[in-house]
């Protein structure tokens, strides 16, 4: 919240939404956890996004 005032206060707005963003996939996770513990299901193992080859075309 303090954050967000002070986004607020300073004219950035704009950036309140990317904070609650990355508060709600914060918080995801740790619901996630929680209930995994809570009803002993294993943690998952999160693998790492594959990487994109970059294809250059040359004519």
């Amino acid at each position: 919240m303090a954050k967000a005032h002070d986004y607020q206060l300073h004219g950035k707005p704009y950036l309140i939404g990317q904070l609650a963003t990355e508060m709600m996939h914060q918080h995801v996770e740790l619901f996630d956890k929680a209930y995994r513990t809570l009803l002993g299901i294993e943690q998952k193992i999160d693998k790492p996004m594959p990487v994109e080859e970059e294809v250059l075309f040359f004519a």
